[in-house]
């Protein structure tokens, strides 16, 4: 297995950014792997659903939530039954209750969080760039830059591991 690596490419329009991602699943990257970015209004009604990134931190921050909550209950459950001498059952309830409840709040505040693609890259888009966002083994990269960037596309100051393929 080895670790992917997001690389960001600037396009002019919607229609050139088609046209690079396009050019980069040509070149062997999986359809599900190239994601198109530009600004809010734009994406809205030109860019295909299946090509939207809409990455926040929503999950990360559930399962954060879920597991500091069960953790919390558990403590506030055992100091419940030794304190007050509840029945067992109380360190069940509180660790559900508390784990469920970290949970919702941790996703409501990872919702809000918006993807770090966008907050680097807010001035590009605002001006009316459009971003072709690649997810690629290292050593695919440098064919596919060089097919994106000679198709008109400029490689941006990003790279991030995403995933394991």
């Amino acid at each position: 297995m080895s670790i992917k690596h997001r690389s960001v490419f600037k396009t002019g329009s919607v229609e050139d950014a088609n046209r690079v991602a396009r050019l980069a699943t040509q070149g062997g990257i999986p359809d599900d792997d190239v994601r198109i970015i530009a600004r809010s209004d734009t994406e809205v009604r030109r860019v295909s659903n299946r090509r939207k990134l809409a990455d926040s931190d929503l999950v990360p921050s559930a399962m954060r939530g879920v597991l500091m909550g069960a953790v919390i209950g558990l403590v506030a459950g055992i100091a419940i039954m030794l304190l007050w001498g509840m029945p067992a059952y109380a360190l069940i309830f509180s660790t559900g209750i508390v784990a469920a409840m970290g949970g919702l709040g941790g996703s409501l505040a990872g919702a809000s969080i918006r993807d770090p693609i966008r907050r680097q890259f807010q001035a590009e888009l605002e001006s009316g760039s459009v971003l072709v966002v690649v997810d690629a083994e290292p050593e695919k990269l440098p064919a596919v830059q060089q097919a994106l960037e000679g198709a008109g596309a400029s490689r941006l100051s990003y790279d991030a591991a995403t995933a394991l393929s």
